[in-house]
């Protein structure tokens, strides 16, 4: 497969007549038109970029942080058409030629007049993980409820203390007519539901994930299918509703029926492609599983295209598939580097599925990509005892300290460690946990802002390099490597871990 550019995909933007309209040319317009809100008070440009943060709301206010140095420099990368590390999907698609599919396309229809804008046009708030449901692929940081019972840590303290009724009830009272997209679950109409959705220009996206009880309750876990049903209909009588489906190994064999369910049901149907955590991603499927996937869906799809009724049905489940097909043609894995910080905290470590290092140019960042290369050169071809010495030696002089904390990875990422600290934390926290828990407790511990400074990932190791900045601005830096093993039937993988003191 010859992979493509950004400047292949500003190419093929150029004649849609979105961009035809637009006084400059831009990768993406999400730094010019949008900004999101997070549960700690971070900003961003949109849901897709988590290893970057443009400021925080607790610290500055909007003024500063849409017109601030992070963000300029944002624009100026797009508009050199260039995109930032923190774009690693966008990338992903973009370079095996996913075009169509390219969520930076979705800024695309948003006026913009200038590479300067005063203010925001779309604003994101993710302002409380409090959640009733408990869904597979879901993460403790979106579901206040898999954080208590899976990941079996305490609440979230959110720093911006507001939910999202005060901002509704506030843009009630002043009579406000701001047109609202409300993304939710479904399992709750109440008074107080009804009175946003009908004193609001609002449309609202229910997430159900399949298209029969047995499928939506086994996925979307503690919800109940025929509430939802009812739900629904409710919601229908005071605004737009569309559904929303995870497209997984789990539900894949639905989504046909998931359209015509929308279809029934009146609503707009949308999908979302789950990478993480991988067992729940079509990506990750073995060549041959997926293949079998693809060959039940080009079976049906005669049936599917005929029975839609709606052109942009038919062209989701078309790209959907289209998507799958070239998954089998070209198998790579899920992209590195997604959702490795920020809001997602789940981890496919994605060992082989890189081979050049990443040298993120943020204005925080240190170029440390030639050190690495220069550092792991040749490791490939040694053995496991020596690739171990040799990842000591480097950690061990990178961090100034003689010792460094390691740890074992089995088969599903679970971190089991002998010492008494491991990255700051008692060993006994972080024992038994999976990857993806460490990192929230890494984050918890050093800061919740985190910047990717560099990665490389060979088949034989992942060298990452990451930035933790707290609230009070103190920077802590952590380099982790992830060793595969020697014996390819081993599912385990050696965790060395490297802490710099606190900078800034």
């Amino acid at each position: 497969m010859t992979m493509k550019s950004i400047s292949d995909y500003v190419h093929w933007k150029a004649n849609t007549p979105a961009q035809q309209q637009k006084p400059f040319h831009a990768a993406c317009y999400a730094p010019f038109v949008s900004i999101l809100f997070d549960t700690k008070g971070y900003v961003r440009s949109c849901c897709q970029s988590l290893t970057h943060s443009i400021g925080n709301i607790t610290k500055q206010s909007l003024k500063e942080i849409w017109r601030g140095e992070v963000n300029q420099w944002m624009r100026r990368r797009m508009m050199a058409d260039d995109l930032p590390e923190g774009c690693a999907t966008c990338k992903w698609d973009i370079e095996r030629g996913n075009f169509a599919q390219v969520f930076a396309g979705q800024f695309d229809h948003f006026s913009v007049a200038a590479e300067q804008p005063d203010w925001p046009i779309n604003m994101w708030f993710l302002l409380s993980n409090s959640c009733n449901l408990e869904c597979v692929q879901c993460y403790g940081e979106l579901s206040s409820s898999i954080r208590k019972n899976r990941d079996r840590l305490p609440p979230l303290r959110a720093f911006l203390a507001r939910e999202n009724y005060r901002i509704w009830d506030m843009m009630i009272d002043d009579n406000l007519r701001t047109s609202s997209h409300i993304v939710t679950n479904g399992t709750i109409f109440n008074e107080r539901v009804k009175r946003v959705v009908s004193s609001l220009p609002c449309s609202v996206s229910i997430s159900l994930d399949g298209a029969t009880q047995q499928t939506v309750e086994s996925i979307r876990r503690n919800s109940r299918f025929e509430d939802t049903m009812i739900n629904i209909k409710k919601f229908q009588e005071h605004a737009t509703v569309g559904l929303s489906f995870c497209l997984m190994p789990q539900n894949q064999h639905e989504f046909a029926d998931f359209l015509f369910l929308a279809e029934q049901l009146g609503c707009d149907a949308s999908a979302n492609t789950v990478f993480h955590p991988a067992q729940y991603s079509l990506c990750a499927l073995p060549t041959d599983e997926l293949a079998r996937v693809v060959k039940a869906w080009e079976n049906r799809s005669p049936e599917v295209l005929q029975r839609l009724q709606v052109d942009r049905h038919r062209e989701l489940w078309a790209c959907e598939l289209s998507r799958l097909q070239h998954w089998v043609e070209c198998p790579e894995g899920p992209p590195t580097g997604t959702y490795l910080t920020g809001i997602s905290p789940r981890m496919d470590l994605g060992l082989g599925s890189r081979t050049a290092p990443i040298v993120v140019d943020h204005p925080s960042a240190v170029s440390v990509g030639k050190r690495i290369a220069s550092e792991t050169r040749g490791v490939d071809e040694l053995g496991e005892a020596a690739r171990l010495g040799v990842a000591r030696e480097v950690l061990a002089k990178w961090s100034g300290h003689i010792r460094m904390d390691q740890a074992v990875l089995d088969e599903h990422d679970v971190v089991s460690c002998d010492g008494g600290v491991f990255g700051g934390l008692e060993s006994g926290i972080v024992n038994g946990r999976p990857l993806s828990v460490l990192l929230m407790l890494l984050r918890e511990r050093y800061g919740e802002d985190v910047s990717i400074l560099s990665e490389e990932c060979t088949s034989a190791e992942m060298d990452r390099t990451m930035e933790f900045t707290n609230l009070r601005e103190e920077k802590t830096q952590l380099r982790w490597k992830v060793l595969s093993p020697a014996d390819r039937a081993s599912r385990t993988k050696r965790f060395l871990l490297a802490v710099r003191d606190h900078t800034g």
